[in-house]
């Protein structure tokens, strides 16, 4: 899919600190701020939830044709749907275009 292509990755978490989401190329993509002493763990879940961010997209675009298929597929995987194209228009759209 073309919004795919805007989001490039494999992401990965940074092995020295376990808080920064680093692309292929080993650029920063995501640091998460915080304390350390406090909320280290926290930084480290999202910092994982980042990483997956593009995996995750395409997965929900690859998923989406299936769950508009009007065919086999019960109906009630229409909220499915949903929330996938919802979270889709987040992750691809810009902050202007919310507006």
């Amino acid at each position: 899919m073309s919004n795919q292509a805007k989001h490039k990755g494999p992401w990965r978490v940074c092995s020295v600190n376990e808080v920064e989401v680093l692309d292929s190329r080993g650029v920063s993509v995501a640091d998460m701020a915080g304390d350390y002493e406090v909320e280290y763990e926290r930084m480290a879940d999202n910092a994982r939830l980042i990483a997956a961010a593009p995996e995750l997209l395409g997965a929900l675009c690859d998923l989406l044709p299936i769950l508009d298929n009007d065919g086999p597929l019960p109906r009630a995987y229409a909220d499915i749907g949903e929330r996938a194209r919802a979270a889709i228009i987040k992750a691809t759209s810009s902050a202007k275009d919310a507006k």
